[in-house]
Order: structure tokens, then C-alpha cells, then sequence
């Protein structure tokens, strides 16, 4: 009977034992599940910044490509050329 309730005991204490570590983990996943949205909010606001930064020079690609349609070539090389810095 003595064997019969030692292991009942050591069963009864590793139970425990994974309980403890089942709500670590879930303690830890809930960390990272946190850290991982607000990674994913970042990344989608740098996409949305980025698209921000290109929109100007979108509109500039299709005014000049609308310029160059009408024949009018002049004017989109001098925009072009006035926008290149030349370094000495």
C-alpha cells in the first residue's frame, strides 16, 4: 500500500510541476504574442510612411509622362535636369 501511495504522490507532483510550467508558458506567450503586435503596428505604419515619401514622386512621373504625351518634351527634361544636384 506504501508503494501504491508513493507513486500516487510523485504522480500527483509532477502534475503540479507541469502546471506551473503550462502557465508559464502561457504567461510567456501572451509576452511575445504582445510584442508581436506592436512589431506588426510598426511595420505597417513604416509602409504607410513609405508610401507617404513616394506618392510626390508618383505624381511627378505621371505629370511628366502626360507632358511627354502632348509632345511637350521641353519642359519635362528642364524639370528633370533642375532636380539633379551636381556635387563639386
Amino acid at each position: 500500500m506504501s508503494n501504491a501511495n508513493a507513486e500516487l504522490s510523485l504522480i500527483a507532483r509532477q502534475h503540479h510541476q507541469l502546471l506551473d510550467q503550462m502557465n508559464s508558458m502561457r504567461g510567456d506567450m501572451a509576452a511575445l504574442t504582445a510584442v508581436l503586435m506592436r512589431l506588426d503596428g510598426t511595420v505597417a505604419e513604416l509602409v504607410q510612411e513609405m508610401r507617404a515619401v513616394r506618392a510626390p514622386e508618383d505624381r511627378q512621373k505621371v505629370r511628366n509622362w502626360k507632358r511627354a504625351k502632348n509632345g511637350d518634351v521641353s519642359t519635362v527634361w528642364r524639370e528633370v535636369y533642375s532636380r539633379i544636384v551636381v556635387v563639386d
